[in-house]
């Protein structure tokens, strides 16, 4: 495989550390941008570049009653490690994601841990999104509506650190619809084409119990825009920006 680097000279890594993204690695640490400051344009392409890098637009089928399901969610990781006793460290597995439950079970007191240190990042787009939308009169949406950011799982990384991953996932329909509306993937992208298909089918069939017909239409639709990018439109996408494979 092939691996794509960017790099930037000294000024402009002078620049972004002025402005709040510190150096080195994200989970240990935490940007402490000013979100607040970026105009609704910039903020609407932070948002979206922020779900296109770290997030997720899921469609999933209720089982039982043949009713959809749809989030949209970004993800951002925190380092622990220097905050959880050895003893506990000691018992896990190098190189293993664990559930909530799996921690709770090997020791509670680590949730006090867990929640008491949130990644500053992820709070700080929360609180933005809350408050920018709780004067947007085109995407109104009252404050208490927010679900909070949660922690996911926890990793055990080969090299000894533990991280903690939190998710901030809205699923009602309205959010789902402000989401896609006012925010979406960045065009051009895989999970842009999967987000179009997938809300474009939720959209279609919301509130309504799936027949076999649907529910044909709706495999098939999982199929062909898995959320893991397709070899096929990575390898023509890859031709289109940078010509043939040599």
């Amino acid at each position: 495989g092939r691996i794509f680097k960017s790099y930037a000279d000294g000024f402009t890594m002078r620049r972004l550390n002025a402005i709040g993204l510190q150096y080195g690695r994200k989970v240990l640490h935490q940007p402490n941008i000013d979100l607040s400051v970026l105009s609704d344009k910039l903020w609407r392409y932070y948002v979206s570049t922020t779900l296109t890098e770290d997030g997720c637009a899921n469609l999933s089928l209720n089982s039982r009653s043949n009713t959809l399901r749809f989030y949209v969610a970004w993800s951002r990781s925190i380092d622990i490690t220097k905050y959880v006793p050895k003893d506990f460290i000691s018992v896990l597995d190098r190189g293993k994601s664990y559930k909530l439950s799996d921690i709770w079970e090997i020791d509670r007191n680590i949730f006090d841990v867990i929640y008491r240190n949130p990644p500053a990042l992820l709070l700080n787009e929360f609180t933005n999104i809350v408050q920018r939308h709780a004067k947007d009169p085109k995407y109104y949406v009252d404050p208490s509506s927010w679900p909070r950011p949660r922690p996911s799982y926890v990793h055990f990384s080969k090299s000894g650190n533990l991280t903690v991953s939190w998710e901030f996932r809205v699923q009602s329909s309205q959010l789902v619809r402000i989401f896609h509306d006012k925010y979406g993937m960045l065009k051009g992208t895989w999970k842009h084409n999967v987000f179009e298909k997938y809300y474009d089918f939720y959209m279609n069939h919301l509130g309504r119990r799936l027949n076999d017909h649907d529910l044909e239409k709706y495999y098939d639709l999982k199929e062909k825009y898995p959320y893991k990018i397709d070899r096929k439109w990575m390898f023509n996408k890859y031709k289109e920006l940078f010509g043939e494979l040599k």
